[in-house]
C-alpha cells in the first residue's frame, strides 16, 4: 500500500510540474479576432454596426422609411442582440428606424446624447424603449466602456448647445492598434471644444454627412485619419458632401455610401481592410492598410461577396414577389415567394435590388 501511495504522489508531482512548465492549455488573454464596422447605406442618414467578438453595437438608426431595410440588414448579419444602441442626437435621420430595431432584437444598453426632440419620430423611439423596459441614459464624459475586445468612450456628453446637431455624442472606439471616431452631426464648435482630447486615429466618420458645418482643417490636422467615411444619399438635396469638405479630405482615402454603397471595415487590431458593396451590380472593392501603410485598391472579383459583373447584370436571373418593391437572389432570407425574372425586367417594373442579399 505504501508503495502504491508513493507511486501516486510521484505521478501527481510529475503532472503538477508538467502543468507548471508547459501550461494547462491556457489560452492567451484578450486575443483580438476580426472586428467589423459596417457603415450601412441608408441614404442621407446614419446607421453604423460594430461587431466585436460576439458583442454588437448600433450607432444611430437611419430614417423612418429605412425600418425594414435596416432590420433586414441586421438579421442578415445574424444579429440576435445589440449590446449597445447609441443615439448620437434625436434628429429623424439618426433615430427614425430605432423603434423597429428595438422591437425586433434583444437590446442591452441604450446611450443617448444630451437632448430630446418634440417629434413623433423621437417619441416612437422613446416609447419602444419604454415598452421593453429600457432606460436610455446619457453616458458619463470619458468613462471607458467595453465591447468585445474593444473599448469606447464619449465626448461632448454635457452639451447645452441650441443647435441639436452640436449636442451630438462623439464616440471614440479602439481595437488593438486601430482607432475610430464617430462624430454624429457635430459641428466645428464641438470639434474645437474636444480638440485637446483628440489623438491620431485611423478611421473618421465625417460629421454631418459631409456638410461644411463640420470637419474643419484644424480638426483633421489634429486627428490625422487614414480613412474617412461619408454617409450621404445619392443626389441629395443638401449638396452633401460639400465641395470644401471634399477638398479638405483630398489627401485622405475617402469612401461615400452614395458612391460605394455599404462600407465594411474589418480589423484584427493590426491591419484594416475596407470593402464596399453596391446593389447595382458593380464589382466590390477592397482596400488594405496597416497602421502606417498607404491604402491601395484592388478588385476582389474572386471572392464570394462580389456581385455580378456589370456587363452581364441585365440578364442575371433574380426573383421577385407579386407585391414587393425589391428583386432578390433565390437564396435571400427575406424572400417568401418566388417569381423568376431578370434584372432588366425587374428594373423596368421600377423594382430595386434587395440590400440584404445584394443580387
Amino acid at each position: 500500500m505504501k508503495n502504491n501511495n508513493r507511486f501516486l504522489v510521484f505521478i501527481m508531482t510529475l503532472l503538477l510540474a508538467t502543468t507548471t512548465l508547459f501550461g494547462a492549455n491556457v489560452q492567451p488573454a484578450n486575443i483580438i479576432k476580426s472586428v467589423e464596422v459596417h457603415f450601412i447605406d441608408t441614404g442621407n442618414s446614419d446607421a453604423i454596426l460594430i461587431k466585436d467578438n460576439g458583442k454588437n453595437m448600433l450607432i444611430d438608426g437611419a430614417e423612418n422609411d429605412d425600418e425594414k431595410s435596416l432590420v433586414d440588414y441586421l438579421k442578415a448579419q445574424e444579429i440576435k442582440k445589440l449590446d449597445y444602441i447609441v443615439l448620437t442626437h434625436p434628429d429623424a435621420d439618426h433615430c427614425g428606424a430605432l423603434d423597429a430595431v428595438i422591437k425586433n432584437f434583444d437590446i442591452g444598453t441604450v446611450l443617448i446624447g444630451n437632448g430630446s426632440a418634440d417629434t413623433k419620430t423621437y417619441k416612437d423611439f422613446v416609447q419602444a424603449a419604454i415598452d421593453k423596459k429600457l432606460q436610455p441614459s446619457v453616458p458619463l464624459e470619458d468613462k471607458v466602456f467595453t465591447l468585445g475586445n474593444g473599448t469606447f468612450q464619449f465626448y461632448n456628453t454635457k452639451s447645452q448647445a441650441k443647435d441639436v446637431n452640436d449636442r451630438s455624442l462623439v464616440m471614440f472606439y479602439k481595437n488593438g492598434e486601430h482607432e475610430f471616431l464617430f462624430t454624429g452631426d457635430a459641428g466645428k464648435d464641438v470639434e474645437k471644444s474636444i480638440l485637446e482630447k483628440m489623438v491620431d486615429i485611423d478611421v473618421l466618420k465625417v460629421g454631418h454627412h459631409g456638410s461644411n458645418t463640420s470637419t474643419s482643417q484644424e480638426f483633421l490636422d489634429k486627428i490625422k485619419p487614414e480613412v474617412a467615411i461619408i454617409t450621404c444619399g445619392k443626389d441629395n438635396k443638401y449638396g452633401h458632401p460639400h465641395k470644401d469638405v471634399s477638398e479638405r479630405l483630398k489627401s485622405i482615402k475617402t469612401y461615400r455610401t452614395d458612391l460605394n454603397g455599404n462600407i465594411v471595415i474589418t480589423t484584427d487590431g493590426k491591419t484594416l481592410t475596407t470593402s464596399t458593396q453596391k446593389v447595382d451590380g458593380k464589382a466590390t472593392q477592397v482596400s488594405t492598410v496597416t497602421k502606417i501603410d498607404t491604402i491601395t485598391n484592388t478588385t476582389i472579383s474572386n471572392t464570394p461577396v462580389v456581385t455580378k459583373p456589370i456587363t452581364s447584370a441585365d440578364s442575371t436571373v433574380v426573383y421577385i414577389t407579386k407585391t414587393g418593391k425589391k428583386y432578390h437572389k433565390g437564396t435571400c432570407k427575406t424572400l417568401k415567394s418566388k417569381i423568376e425574372s431578370t434584372v432588366k425586367e425587374a428594373k423596368a417594373k421600377g423594382l430595386t435590388a434587395c440590400q440584404v442579399c445584394l443580387p
